[in-house]
């Protein structure tokens, strides 16, 4: 699957966990490591969203890897996938934080599959909004660029104004068994589970 960007943000300050979650070691491999190992056979480019001020020397590139910094100050979730959306070459982008170990590239093959027609594809297990794991096509720059501008920060309440193709768990078991999918590492004991989870295999 191709023809997609992906969108990993890094920007996040880890205030939970008190420590770069991007560089924690699941399974022998960095947390950031794991996200790019499973969107590297589905993007032809795979973008690190920084904060603006963010140390990147730490951040891999080369090849189809490269890191951007927000386009705006502030941070959080929206600015990070608005300036990623600015960036990107494709006209669909997986947009994804740093801190999920277990992706399924199934599902995320699943979700750009069926994403034209629409604003964005983004899964609701449960009725929880996974808005950074979400497909979002490109033009919705301009909607988010204008949330902004307004002093809209939330991510999810701008997905409100987009014609969303939602993903119900029903779905995504048939793509991800496991529905691990959507676990993110903001705790410790997120962290110690991630890692049980790993040595399981």
């Amino acid at each position: 699957m191709k023809g997609v960007t992906a969108l990993v943000l890094v920007g996040g300050g880890s205030t939970r966990l008190g420590r770069n979650k991007a560089l924690e070691a699941v399974g022998g491999r960095t947390l950031l490591q794991r996200v790019l190992d499973a969107v590297q056979p589905l993007a032809d480019e795979i973008l690190i969203v920084a904060a603006q001020g963010q140390d990147t020397s730490w951040l891999p590139s080369g090849g189809s890897v490269r890191h951007i910094v927000d386009a705006f100050p502030s941070g959080g979730p929206l600015v990070g996938v608005c300036s990623g959306l600015l960036a990107a070459r494709s006209p669909y982008c997986i947009a994804l934080a740093c801190d999920m170990p277990f992706l399924s590239a199934g599902l995320l093959a699943h979700m750009a599959e069926v994403a034209p027609g629409y604003d964005a594809v983004v899964p609701r297990p449960g009725g929880r909004v996974q808005a950074l794991h979400a497909v979002y096509a490109r033009t919705c720059a301009g909607l988010m660029r204008s949330a902004l501008a307004q002093g809209r920060r939330a991510l999810y309440e701008v997905i409100g104004d987009l014609k969303v193709r939602w993903l119900e768990a029903s779905e995504m078991e048939r793509h991800d068994p496991a529905m691990l999918s959507c676990f993110s590492v903001n705790t410790q004991a997120d962290l110690e589970r991630a890692r049980a989870l790993a040595d399981r295999g």
